[in-house]
């Protein structure tokens, strides 16, 4: 059964993509067909990148994969913050750089 809130007589029905989910999934692989493991491959940021696919269609995908032993899951939401951490500072490191005053925003609402 798969880890879902529909009933169990829901679950057991077969999980079909829809023609735009799968027309999308085919033009980004460049084939006419594609299987779940190589729809697994794909990353969940780059499936939200392909046109005609959002967050809905992105769950409908990995309850698809699922059924076939896959998932697709997103990014733990840690590894993002330290990224975007990461390039702010290289953000006010290059503003530094070239003459512009980095004030924090708690500094910067008394003035």
């Amino acid at each position: 059964m798969l880890n879902c809130s529909c009933t169990e007589s829901e679950c057991s029905k077969e999980v079909q993509l829809t023609a735009r989910q799968s027309n999308a999934l085919k033009n980004h692989l460049n084939q006419d067909s594609f299987t779940p493991a190589e729809v697994a491959k794909i990353s969940y940021r780059q499936l939200l990148h392909i046109a005609g696919i959002g967050e809905k269609s992105i769950e409908l995908i990995r309850l698809w994969l699922q059924q076939y032993g896959y998932d697709v899951s997103p990014p733990p939401r840690q590894r993002d913050a330290q990224r975007i951490n990461k390039q702010v500072e290289i953000a006010k490191k290059t503003l530094s750089k070239y003459g512009y005053a980095v004030i924090p925003p708690e500094q910067n609402e008394s003035h």
